[in-house]
């Protein structure tokens, strides 16, 4: 009887201490995403400013459309990813559904974080075909493109799997986020490079 008490208990608290983790890295991942969200904000301002003040210059607006494309690719995807978990939770929400659900939606057969990645890439491509200067690292990466992974099995993993494979989907959410702020920089950096020729 004690025996199957304690058991009892201890299934308790693992269940609650797991929740509690569960809790934690939401609320951690939840402030990223908004922090991020912040920093795309100033981002969208200063590339207005300079969209507005030198709109006459015709390669911008170029830089600006092949950015926009960019942005389109990982706002569809928050979109379709968003929906897919509300759908598919047991309780209709983003933040705590589970990990699965959100690896059918990226890796399963709609394939969500390939066309994330063709999105992006693209935009780099174009990008760095805009001039002959311009050299830009993509920022859809493949485990073997970043260096800190050389040598580990995640420089084996391709962009989506590297991204999305047993992610927490409020930590997909950010990561979105993330690569959302890495186009930004690339127009900024772009239209830097443009106005100082």
């Amino acid at each position: 009887m004690i025996r199957i008490l304690f058991y009892f208990l201890f299934i308790i608290l693992s269940v609650g201490c797991k929740q509690y983790v569960d809790d934690m890295i939401i609320e951690k991942f939840t402030k990223i995403d908004i922090e991020i969200q912040q920093k795309i904000e100033e981002k969208l301002k200063k590339r207005d400013s300079l969209l507005v003040a030198h709109s006459d210059l015709p390669k911008l607006m170029e830089v600006h459309l092949m950015t926009k494309a960019a942005e389109t690719s990982i706002k569809n995807y928050r979109i379709g990813l968003e929906k897919y978990l509300r759908k598919n939770s047991s309780d209709n929400t983003i933040e705590k559904s589970n990990i699965k659900i959100q690896m059918e939606y990226s890796l399963g057969p709609s394939g969500a974080a390939y066309r994330l990645e063709d999105g992006l890439r693209s935009f780099v491509n174009k990008l760095n075909n805009l001039e002959s200067d311009f050299n830009f690292g993509h920022v859809a990466r493949h485990g073997n493109e970043i260096e800190k992974f050389e040598g580990t099995e995640a420089a084996k993993k391709d962009f989506a799997h590297l991204y999305f494979e047993n992610t927490k989907s409020i930590a997909a959410l950010a990561q979105l986020s993330e690569l959302h702020s890495q186009v930004l920089n690339l127009e900024l950096e772009a239209i830097e490079k443009l106005l100082n020729k």
